[in-house]
């Protein structure tokens, strides 16, 4: 569980960076490409450790987003694009 608790702090830490980086306007969002690819680096880094999350931990979690990650995780297959 050590791993997880790592692991899932990372995960907070990118989040929260996705948060500060979008501190904006949409209008200033869509307008400044370097916010968006750091807001886009956060999310497959938020991503690639989900995958690392022990399937037992991913169970506890309860989110109303975690079915939403779920279908966006199984799309991504289905458009060829490697976990």
């Amino acid at each position: 569980m050590k791993d997880d608790a790592v692991t899932l702090e990372l995960l907070s830490q990118a989040c929260r960076k996705i948060l500060a980086y979008a501190e904006m306007s949409e209008r200033d969002f869509y307008a400044d490409e370097k916010t968006q690819s750091a807001v886009v680096m956060q999310l497959i880094v938020v991503g690639e450790l989900a995958k690392n999350v022990s399937p037992a931990v991913q169970m506890a979690i309860e989110s109303p987003l975690k079915n939403k990650f779920l279908r966006f995780r199984s799309m991504r297959s289905e458009y060829g694009c490697s976990d």
